[in-house]
């Protein structure tokens, strides 16, 4: 098993016992410059996603 498939591995171990994201932030995708800017300025905690409507 190469490094990548162990922290893949590792990652669905994490999610199968319940670990979750913290989203804290949703950005349209026309916004996603603004998030860049956001996650640069540590102005969002947790995690930023970017939405396709």
């Amino acid at each position: 098993m190469n490094a990548l498939e162990e922290v893949h591995a590792a990652l669905i171990r994490h999610v199968e016992r319940g670990l979750r994201p913290v989203v804290t932030s949703r950005y349209p995708l026309e916004q996603a410059a603004d998030a860049l800017r956001d996650l640069d300025a540590g102005l969002v905690q947790g995690k930023a996603v970017l939405v396709h409507d």
